[in-house]
Parts: C-alpha cells; structure tokens; sequence
C-alpha cells in the first residue's frame, strides 16, 4: 500500500539545480535529427525537425535529466522564457499534432511503486498555445514489474493530466504558474501495461494492487504527441519521495556567464593604461 498517510505532513525534499549545461549536447540515437543550441543567459533548446515518427533521444545517465523522444519540430530545454523560483525553468515548444519532448530521469536505484510517498510538480501553459484546452505540461513515472529495468516484462509510462480527475480540469490555467500534487491522482498507463490507452481512473494504489512487484524506473515531464494545435509551455520544482529512503526536488535554472571573461578584459585595459603611462614617462 502507498504510503498515503506521509502526504497529510509538510513536505521538504532535498532541492537539486539542475542547470541548462547540465543537459547532453551529443550522443543522440533515433531517426530524428537533433540541434541543441545554448545561448549565454538564455538556455539551451534541442529540436528535432521532420516527420513526427523520426524522434531522437539524449544517451541515459543515471541521475541526470536528458532530452528524449524528442521530434515532430519540437523543442525542449532550460531557458529563461518561463522563470520559476530563480531564473528559469524547464521548457517546452510544439508547432503540430506531431510534436513531442520529454526531460527524463532515470533513478540511480529503482523503487518500489508502494513505497511511494510524496509527487509534485508546478507546470505553466502559455496563453498562446492553441491545442485543446485542458492540456497541460505532464508528469509520468517511468515504471515496469522488476527491481530490475531489463528483466521486467510489463512495463510503460503512469502519466498524470487534469482532464481525467474527479471532476475533470476541462480548461487548463493559462499564463500563470499551477502547483500539483500527483499522490493521489488518477493516472494512465501506456505500454503493455494492463489497461494500457483504456483505463483512465486509476491511481498509484490501485496500479499497485493491479501489477505485482512494480517499481519506478524514472520520472518524466514534456507534452505530445497527438495535441493537436501550437504549444508552448514549462515545467519547475518537481518532486518526489519514497518514504524515508528516498527524496529530492529538481529546479532547472540557466546557468549564469562567469564573470572570469569581464574579469580578464578590465585586467587588460589597466595593463593597457600602465603601459601607456610608462611611454609617456619615458
């Protein structure tokens, strides 16, 4: 059984910058071919263009979040478009029904679905976006029926979005920062998972008590594919905890410019002036 009881007390995770430079630059497989461009003070974007089927995706770390299943001239990243609680936040950016991008992480050590305690998220859909309106920046844990991710045999994503709620968010919020508690959600499943694409009313217990053994992989935040329309949006401070054994809280903030290049270029300009200073004494 889910540890609900730890959602009833205050929640303090330990809190991880995840900054823009952290994000691979190369190494990505798939059909899709990836551009990932960083701009000082900016960010960094990777975007696949083409065919929504040719996706491409960042090598896995353990530990470290990566650009994935990226395609259909989507783009995703850690920019300043959208700050939250610092000076950015995880970004993301659709032009069809064909786009899609995640950030995942993959957890250094999987745990058990049952232990889970604590999962929360804030996202923002910009005002602009013209898909349907009750979609939103998801958040989906990676999950399989094995302690170990390559012996497991039932496997997908458990992927949270407001529409499918007791009473369902018909219209998401726009322009502006929405907080979400995923406890006790309802979630549904994708990949060979029981009920997979069908059942849209269960939560983390009730997946719990339908697959034996299953564990959490990773988790995973983007939007796509199949939202029909232009969308841009972000996700921040998501969090999540396994009882006492396990817990943290990503920030995705863009890195700021070391100083060290202003530094060098008044250091030169004082020697220069010293230098000028000598001729004119000599």
């Amino acid at each position: 059984m889910l540890v609900a009881a730890m959602a009833a007390l205050p929640f303090t995770a330990k809190a991880t910058v995840v900054l823009n430079t952290d994000l691979p630059t190369t190494g990505f497989t798939g059909p899709g071919i990836a551009v990932t461009t960083t701009t000082p003070g900016y960010g960094t974007v990777t975007t696949v263009n083409g065919p929504g089927a040719d996706r491409a995706s960042a090598p896995v770390t353990p530990g470290i979040w990566s650009q994935r299943n990226v395609g259909g001239e989507a783009s995703v990243g850690i920019t300043t478009d959208y700050a939250r609680d610092g000076n950015g936040s995880a970004y993301f950016k659709g032009t069809s029904g064909a786009s899609k991008a995640d950030l995942e992480l993959f957890l250094s050590q999987t745990r058990s679905l049952s232990n889970l305690s604590e999962l929360t998220y804030e996202w923002y859909r910009d005002s602009g976006s013209t898909v349907p309106a009750h979609l939103h920046p998801t958040l989906r844990l990676i999950v399989g029926n094995n302690a170990n991710a390559t012996l497991a045999t039932v496997g997908g994503y458990l992927v949270y979005e407001g529409i499918y709620q007791d009473p369902p968010i018909g219209t998401a919020d726009t322009g502006t920062w929405v907080f979400e508690s995923v406890l006790g959600a309802n979630v549904w499943g994708t990949g060979n998972l029981p009920g997979a694409f069908a059942v849209y009313d269960r939560n983390f217990e009730a997946w719990d008590l339908t697959v034996d053994d299953l564990h959490v992989y990773g988790i995973s935040i983007g939007f796509g594919s199949g939202w029909n329309g232009e969308f841009e949006g972000a996700i921040d401070n998501v969090s999540i905890a396994f009882g006492d054994s396990f817990n943290d809280s990503w920030n995705f903030e863009v890195a700021v410019p070391a100083p060290s290049a202003l530094l060098l270029f008044g250091t030169g300009l004082i020697a220069f002036g010293a230098l000028r200073g000598r001729c004119r004494a000599a």
